[in-house]
């Protein structure tokens, strides 16, 4: 049988004359590690671009088998989730958002599997109707260091707690589970028909599962960068697993 063909998001930049080389053209672009857990585990990556229209996204969902929202810049903007900018929000690319949150919402509809990673969790709560907190330090409560390192090579790491009746908790048949992390922005306001499966100590949001008869898990750490782990192994393995195989 053919490897499933997993769609996987990208990056967006603006113009600007104030990058190391500038260009007078907007960019979009990805690390090497979505593709490679993609195929390590059994999918064929293909990168999408947000500039089509985004009546094109059931196009898409179509060809594809599964689809993965990847995580990396910018913030998302909280104009969505009705929202002023705080100044601790970064900066945000509407087209990114509302491209990711198209796909998100029709691949839900037509029932195409959906694996959504940090940023990626972020869009699915946004999709159903949920908020973020714009930076953590808005919480009003103390949290522990949920930032990567300078060296952004995902080496802060942190204990997650895995709820039970989860689909997390099959998958990974254990209950607390050590995980790298890399965000300053978290779930605030629960989104329609998801369900919270997985905490950090400080009560941070890692993890959701939609409620209704379609495949879409979200974590907001970031698997791609262990991938030889148990859990990317059990997660990944999972989501290919479920996305529609194509017979020869």
């Amino acid at each position: 049988m053919k490897r499933p063909l997993i769609a996987i998001t990208t990056n967006f930049e603006n113009a600007s004359r104030l990058r190391k080389y500038p260009t007078a053209d907007e960019f979009e672009f990805s690390h090497t590690r979505w593709a490679k857990v993609v195929y390590q585990h059994g999918g064929l990556p293909v990168y999408i671009s947000s500039t089509i229209n985004h009546s094109d996204c059931i196009g898409i969902l179509e060809r594809v088998d599964g689809l993965l929202l990847s995580g990396g810049i910018p913030d998302i903007s909280p104009r969505i989730y009705g929202e002023k900018k705080h100044p601790f929000c970064g900066e945000f690319r509407l087209i990114r958002d509302e491209f990711e949150l198209s796909l998100v919402r029709e691949a839900v509809e037509i029932k195409i599997p959906v694996l959504g990673i940090c940023r990626g969790l972020q869009i699915v709560n946004i999709a159903f109707d949920g908020s973020l907190y714009q930076d953590l330090t808005l919480m009003g409560t103390k949290t522990i260091n949920h930032r990567n390192t300078k060296m952004r090579d995902y080496s802060n790491y942190h204990f997650v707690e895995i709820q039970n009746n989860s689909r997390l908790r099959d998958i990974l048949k254990q209950r607390q589970l050590l995980v790298n992390t890399s965000h300053h922005q978290a779930v605030r306001r629960l989104g329609n028909n998801l369900k919270v499966t997985a905490r950090a100590e400080d009560g941070i949001v890692e993890a959701l599962e939609y409620q209704g008869d379609s495949y879409l898990i979200a974590v907001q750490w970031h698997p791609e960068a262990m991938p030889n782990s148990y859990s990317t192994k059990c997660i990944m393995g999972d989501f290919i697993s479920n996305c529609k195989e194509i017979k020869i």
